[in-house]
C-alpha cells in the first residue's frame, strides 16, 4: 500500500472597507465580502498572522481599479484571508481490491487561521488626523472577528473530518473531494462571519461611534482569549 501525505493548504480572501458617512445603509462597495480559493500554495509569503496592526501595514499605493473612483469616501480597505496552517495534513493511501486499484484520503490534522495582506490593504492619506485611531482600530476589530472565525473553523473542521474518508479512482479525485468538504464547512462559517462583520460595520461605519466601537474591540478582545 503506497502513500501520499500532502498539505492542503486553504485560503479565504475576504476584503473589508471602512467607510464613513451618515447614511441609513451601507452603499454595495462598502460591504464586506468574501470569495473562497483553494491553493497549494501558502498564498501571499507577504502576509502575517493576527497580531496589533500599524498604520505602516497598509502598503497598497492605491485602491484596486473597483474600488478607485470612491477614494474620497473610503478611509481604509483591509485584505484579509484564512489560510490553512503549515501543520495541515491530509493522507492519501493507494489500495487495490479485486484487481481494481482506488485511493483513499483523510485529513489527519487542520488548523485555520486568519491573515492580513499588506500589499493589496490601502490607507487613505487623506483621513482628519483626529479619525485615524478610531480607522486603525476599526480594522483591527474586523482582523479579529476573522481571527475568531479561523479558530471556530479549526474547530469545527477537526471535529467534522475526523471520520470522513474519501474515494476516488486518483489522488487528484480525492484530493477534490477533501477539499470540496473543507469548502462546505468554510462556507458556512465565513457566512455566519461576513454578517458579525457586517454588523459591526453598519454600527461604526456608518457614524463616527468611538464609545460603541471601543465595546465592540472589548468584546472580540476578550473572546479571543477565551478560544485561544
Amino acid at each position: 500500500m503506497g502513500r501520499h501525505i500532502s498539505k492542503l493548504t486553504c485560503l479565504l480572501n475576504v476584503i473589508l472597507l471602512l467607510y464613513l458617512a451618515s447614511c441609513a445603509r451601507l452603499p454595495d462597495y462598502a460591504k464586506p465580502h468574501f470569495n473562497m480559493q483553494f491553493k497549494e500554495s501558502i498564498g501571499d509569503t507577504n502576509a502575517f498572522g493576527y497580531r496589533t496592526l500599524t498604520k505602516d501595514d497598509f502598503q497598497a499605493s492605491s485602491l484596486s481599479d473597483e474600488f478607485i473612483q470612491y477614494s474620497d469616501t473610503i478611509h481604509a480597505r483591509s485584505c484579509l484571508g484564512i489560510r490553512s496552517s503549515k501543520n495541515t495534513l491530509m493522507r492519501i493511501s493507494a489500495s487495490s481490491y479485486s484487481g481494481n486499484n482506488f485511493y483513499i484520503g483523510s485529513v489527519e490534522t487542520i488548523e485555520y487561521e486568519a491573515v492580513f495582506k499588506p500589499l493589496c490593504s490601502w490607507w487613505n492619506p487623506k483621513i482628519p488626523s483626529k479619525r485615524k485611531p478610531y480607522v486603525l482600530e476599526h480594522e483591527q476589530i474586523h482582523f479579529a472577528l476573522l481571527e475568531l472565525a479561523a479558530r471556530d473553523l479549526s474547530r469545527t473542521s477537526q471535529r467534522e473530518l475526523s471520520d470522513f474518508i474519501a474515494f476516488g479512482n486518483s489522488v487528484e479525485e480525492v484530493k477534490e473531494q477533501l477539499l470540496e468538504k473543507v469548502q462546505q464547512l468554510g462556507q458556512k462559517i465565513m457566512q455566519e462571519n461576513l454578517k458579525v462583520q457586517t454588523k459591526f460595520d453598519e454600527e461604526t461605519s456608518l457614524y463616527f461611534n468611538p464609545t460603541l466601537q471601543k465595546r465592540w474591540y472589548s468584546n472580540v478582545m476578550e473572546r479571543l482569549k477565551e478560544k485561544q
